[in-house]
């Protein structure tokens, strides 16, 4: 089995809908994650907490999911690329991840990368100072 992300914890799939844990006992950040239950269309679920960077729980966190997918590819083996995941914070949400395969041609310069998709909420809109362009 791969190492296992840093500041990330292992729990049951029942674990992971409870409370969240104490934020005293949490790193600067930390993920905790769990294998979904059978048959339920996920792969693995995940809660991402941050509550010393002022993020006690993030609803859903796509980077999080990009060093996610990697990892549960070689745990769930087969060569496993395409993922389904459940964070289960409050509003939670689903994620589609693709990872392309690191053993691709050298050429290829999308080995390795982690596309993450699913629904999402607009958070914020705003104007990038010297590009020129703007996000409305």
């Amino acid at each position: 089995m791969r190492d296992m992300p840093a500041h990330a914890m292992l729990c049951h799939a029942l674990t992971m809908r409870a409370s969240p844990p104490a934020s005293s006992s949490l790193q600067p950040w930390a993920c905790v994650l769990g294998a979904a239950e059978a048959g339920s269309g996920y792969d693995f679920l995940s809660r991402f907490f941050g509550p010393q960077c002022g993020i006690n729980e993030d609803s859903v966190t796509g980077s999080a999911h990009c060093v996610l997918a990697p990892y549960w590819a070689g745990v769930l083996g087969g060569n496993k690329q395409e993922l389904h995941a459940r964070q289960c914070s409050a509003r939670g949400g689903d994620v589609h991840m693709r990872v392309e395969a690191a053993a691709a041609a050298a050429a290829d310069t999308q080995a390795g990368r982690v596309h993450v998709s699913g629904p999402a909420a607009v958070v914020m809109r705003g104007v990038l100072a010297g590009c020129n362009v703007s996000y409305q």
